[in-house]
């Protein structure tokens, strides 16, 4: 009796090890000494906020690169074309400018601010100094219709012609292609013509602009 009961409380022993065993298996392994260790919650928490961060990189990232990808589609090696000027005429009459006295580009400058078109440059002897407005027709203070032209007659001077490497860019808004063609043959100007219409609705340089003398000015037909 004693031996069995020996036996007996062995086995009890081996079976309280072996469950305890099974539950040590059982355990979480606890975190690393120092280290706080982490819910549930705060795992689902920090796993949240990187998820919003990439979505937030990944937004700037298309942004920024959609933007500079368009910048350098339009700027890059296209080549840029010049616009050409379109002014609209008066819509009332417009006093024509006193220009006498003064330099022929000065008065071009004065009737393209006016948007009163220039007919043409009649060169004419007289002891003023060359290239300065002996009269204008219609005269200035007159009264003109919009796109009505205002020729100019200027000093060729004691029987010299007129100088000088710039002109003014005349107004040629409202004339049709043979005036404009007329006119900037008197300022020294080429002339090449686009459209089908009858007067000229657009130019390139603007009016009032210095160029070289021998330019070429565009003319669009409306």
């Amino acid at each position: 009796m004693p031996e069995q009961d020996q036996q007996s409380a062995e086995q009890g022993q081996e079976q309280q090890g072996v469950g305890q065993q099974g539950i040590e298996q059982q355990a979480p392994v606890p975190p690393p000494p120092g280290q706080p260790e982490m819910s549930g919650r705060t795992m689902i928490l920090i796993a949240g906020i990187a998820s919003v961060a990439a979505v937030g990189v990944l937004g700037l990232s298309l942004l920024f690169g959609g933007s500079s990808g368009g910048s350098n589609g339009t700027t890059g090696d296209t080549p840029q074309t010049e616009a050409v000027s379109v002014t609209t005429l008066p819509t009332a009459p417009v006093a024509v400018p006193k220009v006498v006295g003064l330099s022929s580009n000065a008065a071009i400058n004065h009737l393209a601010a006016q948007r009163i078109p220039l007919g043409a440059v009649i060169r004419v002897p007289s002891y003023r100094s060359a290239g300065t407005v002996v009269r204008s027709y219609p005269t200035g203070g007159s009264n003109v219709a919009p796109g009505n032209p205002v020729t100019l007659y200027v000093s060729a001077g004691q029987g010299g012609s007129v100088t000088g490497s710039q002109v003014t860019i005349p107004y040629f808004i409202g004339l049709n292609e043979q005036q404009a063609r007329s006119t900037a043959a008197s300022m020294g100007l080429d002339v090449s013509v686009t459209g089908s219409g009858a007067t000229v609705g657009g130019q390139q340089p603007a009016p009032g602009s210095m160029q070289p003398r021998g330019s070429s000015v565009t003319l669009t037909l409306h």
